[in-house]
């Protein structure tokens, strides 16, 4: 174990002097219309509440690659927040989150959340062809512009899955085209649209989750295989304890995989603002498929909250090193929220 996680270590410091491979999808249609999804991409935009995320991986005008991540959560006490990391220097870090009220996600009927300092929306009839996203806080700012030209992961192939206190449906478009520009340290930075993308995932819940949970999302360089990666656990002694699966999208199939993960405490990082304790590498188990080491670019990646643990979310940039599919590296993001002490 120990040597893979060195490995790991290694391989991201390899990846951060020579730069990662940011390649944005051009696909011609993000549906997937033979899946009898309960709703199309357009009817989860128009629907009122929950998650609209989006992480994105940027190429900069400076030379610096980072990863933002943007976040509008539409719940009985709104949150929206984000991130950003310079990958190639990952002591720079910034992160902001501000609750708000949230009454409506449309305009016209077209997905549209705008507020003073903070936007999510799109300015296409579908509500999901154009998608755009800002912010501005004392310390960054931001204005991202994505298309969907990514081909969808449809996590548990549509199903609706049990997140705890009701069922969730997930959609996510991996790697969207991606323009517009941040602004870090007084200084405005150009996105390389050829060099960067952006994963878009709406979630929709009749309920909050039972417990902790885990997500990796994961792309392989030179591939087009992408995956989502879900680690539940619940906190009621009646319900099924642990959830693991993965679902892998790989040109234009989806598989679904069972999946054991390793939490490794050994590398680990205690909130100051949440008092929580994360670790800060992993393993995963795909069975027959693989398996793949993980870990955290850096050490504090959290956007701290304020009003329940759940507003407290871990969200961090992760490199891979393993075997999965035939694969051996992979990079992405690791989303943790713990509310069971550990």
């Amino acid at each position: 174990m120990r040597v893979l996680q060195t490995g790991v270590w290694l391989a991201l410091a390899a990846s951060v002097a020579h730069g990662f491979s940011f390649t944005p999808e051009n696909s011609s249609e993000f549906n997937s219309p033979k899946i009898p999804m309960l709703k199309n991409l357009t009817a989860l935009q128009t629907s009122n509440g929950d998650s609209f995320w989006s992480s994105s991986f940027l190429t900069g005008s400076d030379g610096h690659q980072y990863m933002l991540i943007s976040h509008a959560l539409v719940t009985g006490t709104s949150l929206v927040r984000s991130s950003i990391l310079d990958i190639t220097n990952t002591s720079n870090y910034w992160s902001n989150s501000t609750y708000v009220s949230i009454t409506n996600t449309t305009v016209n009927s077209v997905f549209n959340i705008t507020l003073p300092h903070f936007t999510f929306l799109s300015t296409s009839p579908d509500s999901i062809s154009q998608l755009q996203t800002s912010m501005t806080t004392p310390d960054y700012s931001y204005q991202l512009f994505f298309n969907a030209t990514s081909k969808s992961l449809i996590n548990m192939g549509g199903n609706p899955w049990n997140f705890g206190y009701g069922d969730t449906v997930e959609v996510g478009l991996p790697a969207c085209q991606t323009s517009g520009s941040l602004t870090v340290n007084g200084k405005t930075i150009t996105v390389d649209p050829t060099n960067s993308f952006t994963w878009y995932d709406r979630q929709m819940a009749s309920g909050g989750p039972l417990g902790n949970w885990t997500w990796f999302q994961l792309h392989f360089p030179g591939s087009d295989i992408k995956a989502s990666v879900w680690a539940l656990d619940s906190s009621q002694p009646d319900a099924e304890r642990e959830f693991r699966f993965a679902t892998v999208r790989n040109g234009d199939q989806t598989g679904i995989i069972p999946t054991t993960l390793t939490s490794d405490y050994s590398q680990k990082f205690t909130s100051t603002n949440s008092n929580v304790t994360y670790p800060l590498s992993w393993t995963l188990d795909f069975g027959a498929s693989g398996y793949l080491t993980l870990a955290s670019a850096r050490p504090d990646q959290e956007m701290a909250g304020a009003t329940v643990v759940t507003d407290f979310a871990y969200e961090g940039f992760v490199t891979a090193t393993g075997c999965f599919m035939g694969l051996t590296e992979a990079y992405g993001v690791v989303e943790m929220t713990r509310t069971i002490p550990l």
